[in-house]
């Protein structure tokens, strides 16, 4: 007989920091209740899903289940169905470094970076349900679960794609992918693949005009590439102190970094490489800020101000305090290193990729952008800043730094009621 997905120890691993403050419960005195409230629900068929949209950029919209027995079912349905069919999410950092040991290969190689257009829009959720479902794994609790998605029209039927923030999103799609990822390692040529959720990223010892025609076929009906796709040659040209090489760089970017590997391979050396955050993820940090401005300049909350700004330029902790659920001394690290801690100037090494500089010329632009909206002439903030801060703050908002951040891992502390403060200022945009 099947264990239960919904039992009681199952669902207590479901249970994650922060559910206290963000479904308005208190899991110290009320956890047993809801957890045997969940089991209920599930075995009486009563299980609902109240539900928010939020709209998103590009006509996108997420999905907020609200009500925490709904919200804890699908995680558990998500962690019995990652057990069933073997689905592990990839691991960001693990694939980056794996991209920086394949960028050291000096063989002459072509790459192919492309993502799936509007992919959880899109997506045949349908066929994948119709697999869990006919599948005698399957335990009845979690196509109970499936059936209350269908009937709400958050799954399957007439409803297209999967709901973004569903909570059972990111297994639905990695069951979709499964076949692309075995296809796509066999196409002649490919000989090292990366994918984290529909980011994909190909090296190939042949054109990649073919190696993308076929990952199209492959997509194919419901499923294309968007019209993003890079295409990058790394080449092996000879570079020597008398004769140094002239190609310039080839770049791309991929998980947020980008890639600037050199062209020119001096003898029983790897190619040098840079890796700095993508463009795109520092046009995110400047648009914060001026969010953090904005908003400074709504409500005149200048404590709020300098904590949105070291939040941006540091690294911090967020402590469990604020739940009521776990230990109150664990903490979860993040922030301007943590999150691109594999950025720098790597050489060739005994062991392979040698980090020797982190000297980031992305973070002096994003310093020098800051400090010209705080304290520039042509500023729109500069006055009011002034005005509404005092010495000490103007002091700590002036030695706040991106760089320093990053290269000395300055760390700050903060619960997750002012993490979630600070966050409103550009949440969703």
């Amino acid at each position: 007989m099947q264990l239960s997905p919904f039992s009681e120890n199952h669902l207590r691993c479901c249970i994650r920091s922060g559910d206290s403050a963000k479904f308005n419960i208190d899991l110290d005195t009320e956890r047993e209740r809801l957890l045997s409230e969940t089991q209920s629900k599930i075995k009486t068929n009563t299980l609902v899903f109240d539900q928010r949209e939020v709209i998103l950029s590009k006509g996108r919209k997420l999905f907020l289940v609200e009500n925490y027995h709904g919200a804890l079912a699908l995680r558990a349905t998500a962690r019995s169905l990652n057990r069933q069919f073997g689905v592990h999410a990839g691991n960001r950092d693990a694939i980056v470094r794996a991209v920086i040991e394949t960028l050291f290969d000096a063989t002459p190689s072509y790459l192919l970076r492309c993502d799936i257009q509007s992919f959880f829009e899109n997506v045949d959720a349908e066929s994948i349900l119709q697999e869990i479902q006919k599948s005698t794994r399957t335990h009845p609790h979690i196509k109970e679960v499936l059936r209350r998605l269908r009937e709400e029209s958050l799954l399957g039927g007439a409803t297209k794609g999967v709901p973004r923030g569903l909570g059972l999103s990111t297994t639905l799609a990695e069951l979709a992918l499964r076949e692309l990822d075995r296809k796509v390692r066999q196409i002649p040529g490919v000989y090292r693949y990366f994918r984290f959720a529909d980011d994909i990223l190909v090296f190939s010892i042949g054109k990649v005009d073919p190696v993308k025609a076929e990952i199209e076929e492959i997509l194919k009906p419901s499923l294309s590439l968007n019209n993003k796709t890079e295409t990058v040659t790394l080449h092996s040209l000879p570079d020597t102190e008398q004769r140094p090489c002239t190609q310039a760089a080839s770049t791309f970017s991929y998980l947020g970094y980008r890639f600037e590997c050199q062209n020119g391979i001096r003898a029983r050396k790897s190619r040098r490489l840079q890796v700095c955050i993508s463009d795109n993820k520092v046009a995110v940090r400047k648009t914060r800020v001026i969010l953090s401005l904005k908003a400074f300049m709504k409500d005149k909350n200048t404590n709020l101000l300098i904590d949105r700004i070291r939040y941006l330029t540091s690294n911090f902790e967020i402590t469990k305090s604020g739940h009521s659920h776990g230990s109150s001394k664990a903490k979860v690290k993040t922030g301007i290193f943590y999150n691109y801690h594999q950025c720098g100037e790597y050489e060739h090494g005994k062991f392979g990729p040698r980090l020797t500089s982190t000297d980031l010329d992305e973070l002096k632009k994003l310093d020098g952008f800051l400090s010209a909206l705080l304290w520039g002439s042509g500023s729109e903030f500069r006055d009011s800043i002034k005005a509404a801060l005092t010495p000490q703050q103007i002091l700590d908002l002036k030695k706040l730094s991106f760089l320093q951040g990053f290269q000395k891992k300055m760390t700050i502390r903060f619960t997750r009621s002012t993490v979630s403060q600070i966050r409103k200022a550009w949440q969703y945009a």
